[in-house]
């Protein structure tokens, strides 16, 4: 048998492979990363549980040890404090409640019995009037050996997504977490 050929072969080219394998490609990429989700509101999900577990285990501890505890806010992080002898020294010998910075991005913002706290890095709510004496930092947000804590709102927020998560405490020490969905800043 002999098959005859015209001048031009039947089939694919290489190039013509290649195009459509590339095509291929881009369409499986788009649909990995709309089905991964959005991995900024996960980050942001789990630093808003890990706050609130850490201020349940801090007022765990406030009560167990009779000892007034507290929390000091930045815009990019966090830190448990304890009363020792009338002075609010860090949390240092507890690596559970030790100091936590937040992710690059994410931001925090705190609201204090329904006011707004302003954390910008440039604002001390500590700044005294006599420039010489030592700052002391204290905390903002009090967890008493009683079981009572200030009431407050935390957001956690990142400007790559609208979805944000706030952690709630009411005065007598009931912890929520809610999830915001919104378009603003």
């Amino acid at each position: 048998m002999r098959f005859r050929t015209s001048g031009s072969e039947s089939g694919f080219t290489l190039l013509e492979l290649l195009v459509v394998v590339l095509l291929i490609g881009i369409v499986m990429s788009f649909a990995v990363l709309s089905i991964g989700g959005d991995s900024r509101s996960v980050e942001l999900e789990r630093e808003a549980k890990r706050l609130l577990a850490l201020i349940g285990y801090a007022g765990e501890q406030s009560v167990l040890r009779t000892q007034e505890w507290g929390i000091r806010f930045e815009d990019t992080g966090y830190s448990f404090m304890v009363l020792n002898n009338d002075n609010w020294i860090d949390v240092v010998n507890n690596n559970t409640l030790r100091a936590r910075k937040l992710p690059n991005g994410v931001n925090l913002k705190l609201s204090i019995e329904a006011l707004e706290v302003n954390m910008d890095p440039g604002f001390d709510l500590d700044k005294d009037e006599d420039e010489d004496q030592l700052q002391i930092k204290k905390p903002m947000i009090f967890i008493l050996s009683s079981g009572e804590i200030t009431p407050f709102s935390v957001d956690f927020r990142a400007q790559e997504t609208m979805i944000s998560f706030r952690v709630i405490a009411t005065p007598l020490g009931q912890l929520s977490m809610e999830r915001i969905n919104s378009n603003l800043p």
